[in-house]
C-alpha cells in the first residue's frame, strides 16, 4: 500500500511540475466514467468482496472475484498490445541510443553547488529542507 502511495505521489508531483494536471483530470474522468469505464468493475469488485465477509461465502467469493478478473481481461483484449506500443512510443521519444547526452557543465555544477549548500543548511534535527531551493 505504501508503494502505491509513493508512486501516486511521484506521479502527482511530476504532473504538477509539467503543468498537465488538467489533462490528467480529464483522462481519469474518461477512464472512470467514459465508455466501458472502471466504475462498473469497481462496483462489482466491492460488492463481491464485501460478500466475502459473510461466513460460508469466502470460497465462492474468491471464485467470483476470479471470474470478474477474467471478464476484465476479456473486455480489454487489446490491453497488452496498447501497453507494448505505449512503451515503444515512450522509448522512441528519448535520446537516440548510442549517442552521448551532452549537457553544459556549468548548469550541472550550479545545481550541485545549490544542492550541497542546501545540505549545509540542514539543522541537526533535519527540519529545514532548503536544498530544493534553486533547483526548480
Amino acid at each position: 500500500m505504501i508503494l502505491a502511495v509513493i508512486i501516486i505521489g511521484i506521479l502527482l508531483i511530476d504532473v504538477g511540475l509539467k503543468g498537465t494536471e488538467h489533462q490528467l483530470a480529464s483522462q481519469l474522468e474518461q477512464d472512470f466514467t467514459g465508455t466501458n469505464g472502471f466504475i462498473a468493475w469497481f462496483g462489482a469488485i466491492v460488492i463481491i468482496g464485501s460478500m466475502g465477509f459473510i461466513p460460508g461465502l469466502e470460497k465462492p467469493t474468491r471464485y467470483l472475484l476470479g471470474l470478474v478478473l477474467v471478464a476484465i481481461v476479456l473486455a480489454n483484449q487489446d490491453f497488452a498490445n496498447n501497453l507494448v506500443s505505449g512503451i515503444q512510443e515512450a522509448a522512441s521519444q528519448g535520446p537516440i541510443p548510442g549517442q552521448p547526452i551532452t549537457s553544459s557543465s556549468s548548469s550541472s555544477t550550479g545545481t550541485l553547488n545549490t544542492f550541497t549548500q542546501g545540505l549545509q543548511n540542514l539543522t541537526p534535527e533535519g527540519q529545514m529542507f532548503n536544498f530544493f531551493e534553486g533547483i526548480f
